[in-house]
């Protein structure tokens, strides 16, 4: 339980009362059993292969973009706005954040309910 860091002498003295009749911590042997049998199931693996791949798509075309984007600014003749680094920084953020999804759901997959 949290205790309030603004308690009184009395709150404590009825928490100590209603832990007191309270009875202990009984161990069942069921309980880990019953828990995991009530956890909701894994999620399919074909959904499971589905959001790999849209995520993969995802970092192939903004990674390619990000590179044609790179070489038709760096061609002869062409000049480099504030708009067009902008651009430049979305086009890499999103390609990182995309990544960094696929990396974590490779690393901690979540359950769905």
């Amino acid at each position: 339980m949290t205790r309030n860091k603004f308690s009184s002498p009395s709150d404590d003295a009825l928490r100590e009362l209603l832990h007191s009749r309270l009875p202990g911590h009984v161990p069942s042997p069921w309980f880990t059993r019953k828990v995991l049998n009530r956890l909701p199931q894994r999620r399919y693996a074909a959904a499971a292969i589905i959001e790999y791949a849209l995520y993969v798509a995802g970092i192939i075309t903004a990674g390619y973009f990000s590179v044609e984007f790179v070489a038709e600014k760096t061609a002869p003749g062409s000049v480099v706005t504030v708009g067009d680094l902008s651009i430049f920084a979305t086009l890499v953020g999103v390609t990182g954040v995309l990544l960094t999804m696929f990396i974590t759901s490779l690393i901690s997959p979540e359950e769905t309910v």
